[in-house]
């Protein structure tokens, strides 16, 4: 996934790091960023804008998952120490979306693909045959009872 990003632009990081009050450790805050992605339909670049809202909570065994309030994610670290860069790209990778497109209206390749739909060329660049319809036998046979 990390190959499909272009260009990412600066990266706006704001995190809390603390205990609530059932003395769970959690990280809280966002990540933001515009990043550059070739779009699936055209493969131009395009730019999307990423907010990525954080809100974890720290856990050290598995086992600790589990008694974890739903309105965290589970970070687990073992013993280890956290390395905040480390956690912003995690962050990022995650909220980058799977299949990056440009909106319909802005998109050079939408044209010839929205045209394959109408019986035009579809977007693998062959025309349409215009094949009888299968199905128009069944449609003959109910008019006659």
């Amino acid at each position: 996934m990390l190959d499909a990003v272009i260009d990412v632009g600066d990266v706006d990081v704001e995190l809390e790091f603390g205990v609530d009050v059932g003395r769970i450790r959690f990280i809280s805050g966002s990540v933001k960023t515009r990043v550059s992605m070739p779009c699936q339909r055209c493969l131009e670049p395009m730019s999307i804008d990423i907010d990525a809202r954080v809100h974890l909570g720290i856990v050290i065994a598995e086992a600790q998952i589990d008694r974890l309030p739903t309105e965290y994610e589970p970070l687990l670290i073992g013993e280890d120490l956290i390395d905040p860069a480390v956690l912003v790209e995690d962050e990022l990778l995650l909220a980058l979306p799977l299949a990056p497109r440009h909106e319909p209206q802005d998109c050079p390749a939408w044209e010839k693909v929205s045209a394959g739909s109408e019986g035009g060329v579809t977007p693998s660049g062959a025309t349409k045959s215009t094949r009888p319809n299968p199905f128009a036998v069944l449609a003959s046979l109910k008019d006659k009872h």
